[in-house]
């Protein structure tokens, strides 16, 4: 859509873009619309390098934030953990 786009259409545009923001203030929208790129693709870069370190530290086998250092297969059995008996009322203490 946007490759249909000629050098009249493209006069028409800018035109169009002075008489609405005058021409002090086109700078001014210029620099704000670069530097919120610029920040979009820093937190871009920072995902995507977050990403790389935690699928290299996965490929190395070394564990990343918040996973464990041990290596227990998945299906490992768990301990067997058995709660105490609760106390009974209806018996009287000996004694």
């Amino acid at each position: 859509m946007l490759g249909n786009i000629g050098s009249v259409e493209l006069f028409v545009i800018m035109i169009t873009i002075l008489l609405v923001f005058g021409a002090k203030r086109i700078p001014e929208i210029a620099r704000a619309l670069g530097s919120g790129i610029r920040e979009f693709k820093e937190a871009g870069r920072a995902i995507s390098k977050e990403f790389q370190v935690e699928q290299d530290e996965m490929v190395a086998g070394r564990p990343g934030p918040g996973r464990s250092s041990t290596k227990e297969p998945a299906n490992a059995p768990r301990p067997d953990v058995r709660a105490a008996e609760p106390l009974r009322t209806d018996e009287t203490p000996e004694g």
